[in-house]
């Protein structure tokens, strides 16, 4: 991609279904990581919306986050979350909670 702010990249999406989850997470880096973007996106499925495509699930900005999280316990999928890699003490105990509490909720244990 050409870095000229009078040409745009044209991304459609609006036959978006499903892809794999790393897939997902790259095309959502790109987009939330690009001025030159212009996305159509309008899923005819659930799932984008479900995985939070795009946006991704900022946990920072949601009131009961946990809550959020724990629908997902009988999924297979998690919404594409995102959150801070800073290294104060904040940063680490929020990261902390978030990766807890996706463990606990999936059953995943950490030996």
């Amino acid at each position: 991609m050409k870095n000229n702010l009078e040409e745009q990249v044209k991304l459609d999406f609006s036959e978006f279904n499903f892809c794999p989850p790393l897939l997902s997470i790259f095309f959502s880096a790109i987009v939330n990581n690009s001025q030159s973007l212009k996305v159509e996106l309008a899923p005819s499925s659930s799932y984008p919306r479900t995985i939070r495509f795009l946006e991704g699930f900022n946990p920072i900005f949601t009131e009961n986050w946990q809550n959020y999280l724990e629908a997902f316990s009988g999924k297979s999928y998690l919404p594409i979350i995102k959150f801070n890699n800073g290294k104060t003490e904040v940063d680490t105990t929020v990261r902390n909670n978030i990766l807890t509490g996706i463990f606990k909720n999936t059953g995943f244990e950490l030996q």
